[in-house]
């Protein structure tokens, strides 16, 4: 078994790791591997990106000629 480094990992959350570690009474590479498939298991479940697309072409084209034609009547870089 390897050592490996965790960078940017500040003390209040190594402690936090550690007591939920004691917890749960594994070791922290064993709560690390929790972790991780957990995280994993929702951010498959969650999708953030439709499907199929909110507007069609020509919709999202006129959005974006009535979006720069409203910022240049308002004075705003387009």
């Amino acid at each position: 078994m390897k050592v490996r480094t965790i960078r940017y990992v500040d003390d209040e959350t190594w402690q936090t790791m550690k007591k939920l570690a004691e917890k749960k009474r594994v070791k922290m590479g064993v709560l690390l591997k929790m972790l991780v498939k957990k995280y994993e298991k929702e951010s498959v479940t969650r999708e953030f990106i439709p499907k199929r697309q909110i507007l069609s072409k020509k919709e999202a084209e006129d959005l974006k000629n009535f979006i720069a034609e409203l910022r240049k009547e308002h004075g705003f870089r387009i």
